[in-house]
């Protein structure tokens, strides 16, 4: 095998291989032609001015690395009209003009670079034999020339956090390529409208219900197609949910408020009662209370606040620990429990079990968070906790119940994409006498279009979202390294 061919030098004659230390080459190398074109004007010379040596980096050899030593020739230019008067000649498939590293060692670190990080890749250079800095790095990764690309006829439109809270960029990806198209800085309407006016061509736009990007898709391209993506349609229903479920109205409330107020005024008859002398007895008899009632409240100074005792103790309580793992696996049959712990030495009674166990139900109290995701819960899916939680808060509040079937009638509608039922459920929705959600429905409305579309049409910002996922794992590796122009040319990806 030629030596030219394994260290891959067209254009150039091998001269010798040295070896001055034990881990390190150099490659002597020249070029035997006789003339050379001007990079400025093109123009032929073989006026020879002078030669000097370059001494760029190759790729390591097993255990050495490489150096080439190149023995450059300089020539006149011989047009008059071009600003230089000798030129040094080029070998384009090698190493570039002024250039340290051979091209494909710049290849080699750039493909690192951009799977990991500038640090990373000057850690990996080491073990490879070639040695380079951090800085070095970023100086190849700023110097890689995107290709131009075509504009898309699907578009993802998203946000991104530079700062939360501070700054943010857009970004844009191709659906049908599933490739990031660009990255702009800022998320104004007026920074998508530049570029979409900028960029004609584009006939779907998927995005959230960012009022500023759809008044940019409304100026720049109100021919296009707009599309609502899906999730942010469930997660603004999840929200409002649990904004209405954290502060819902109880029927219960005033009936409790009547309670407490009709037994403050039992309370003091009672304590009038018996300052006029009457006997503990003849105040039970006459309003038809229990003695041991009356005795309570003569003997407080204030009307008692009754809660919820702690639970005394039973023989059930040895196994609590069987029934709690019975009950945590979806057994809620008291018969059944009942049958189990007879075999296991109980020797109480039915009746006894079931009042042990209400406790358990009496416990699981959701969050107004899970109460709002059973809310979107399908019916089909719900373990009978749930639904026994359910009904017990639909008894307690009716308009929660109304609330709950246009929950659950807008998650149907997505999910099977049934566009005919979109008009009737949003009147049912702004007329549901639930001032929040109403309001809710009362923004899908303002977005008409894009949200109909949305249930008619199956493309989505999953990918959009997947992209800004994959551009927060790039700023987490570039250490704050992550300027804006770094981070386009990282996001955009390899040429």
């Amino acid at each position: 095998m030629q030596l030219e061919k394994l260290f891959q030098l067209p254009g150039l004659t091998l001269e010798q291989i040295e070896c001055p230390t034990k881990q390190s080459l150099i490659i002597s190398a020249f070029s035997q032609t006789k003339k050379a074109n001007c990079p400025s004007c093109k123009t032929e010379s073989k006026w020879r001015h002078s030669s000097y040596v370059r001494q760029p980096k190759g790729l390591s050899w097993g255990k050495f690395s490489v150096r080439f030593r190149i023995t450059v020739r300089r020539f006149f230019c011989r047009n008059p009209n071009c600003a230089k008067t000798t030129f040094a000649e080029q070998f384009p498939q090698i190493v570039l003009p002024h250039a340290q590293r051979t091209i494909s060692v710049i290849n080699l670190l750039r493909a690192i670079a951009f799977e990991t990080s500038a640090e990373s890749t000057a850690r990996i250079s080491r073990h490879l034999n070639m040695d380079v800095s951090p800085d070095t790095i970023l100086r190849i990764l700023r110097s890689t020339r995107q290709p131009a690309r075509s504009v898309p006829r699907v578009l993802g439109v998203d946000d991104w956090a530079i700062r939360r809270g501070q700054n943010y960029g857009t970004i844009l990806v191709d659906l049908e390529t599933r490739k990031p198209v660009d990255l702009l800085l800022g998320r104004s309407a007026e920074t998508l409208k530049e570029w979409l006016k900028s960029n004609p061509g584009v006939q779907i736009i998927s995005r959230d219900r960012s009022k500023e990007y759809k008044a940019a898709v409304d100026e720049a391209l109100p021919e296009a197609l707009q599309v609502v993506d899906r999730w942010h349609l469930y997660h603004n229903l999840q929200e409002r949910l649990e904004r209405i479920l954290a502060n819902k109205p109880s029927q219960n409330k005033d009936q409790a408020n009547k309670s407490t107020s009709k037994r403050q005024e039992r309370f003091e008859y009672v304590r009038y009662l018996h300052a006029k002398g009457y006997s503990k007895r003849s105040i039970a008899r006459a309003l038809e209370m229990s003695r041991g009632t009356v005795i309570k409240y003569i003997e407080a100074d204030h009307l008692p606040d009754w809660k919820t005792r702690e639970p005394t103790r039973s023989q059930l309580d040895r196994f609590d620990y069987y029934l709690r793992k019975r009950w945590r696996e979806g057994c809620r049959d008291t018969t059944q429990l009942w049958k189990e712990l007879k075999g296991l030495g109980y020797a109480g009674g039915r009746k006894q079990l079931y009042r042990y166990l209400r406790r358990y139900r009496e416990k699981w109290k959701p969050s107004s968070r899970k109460t709002a995701w059973l809310f979107m819960k399908s019916p089909e899916d719900l373990e009978d906790e749930e639904c026994e939680f359910l009904t017990a808060l639909f008894e307690q509040n009716s308009a929660l119940k109304k609330l709950y079937k246009l929950s659950q009638g807008f998650i149907e509608m997505l999910s099977n994409q049934e566009v005919d039922l979109f008009d009737s459920w949003l009147v049912n929705a702004e007329k549901c006498g639930i001032k929040s959600f109403e309001n809710f429905a009362a923004g899908i409305r303002t977005d008409y279009d894009a949200v109909k579309n949305a249930i008619a049409s199956s493309w989505s910002n999953g990918q959009t979202e997947g992209q800004v996922t994959r551009l927060k794992l790039i700023k987490r590796q570039m250490y704050g390294r992550a300027n804006f122009d770094l981070l386009r040319i990282r996001v955009l990806g390899p040429p």
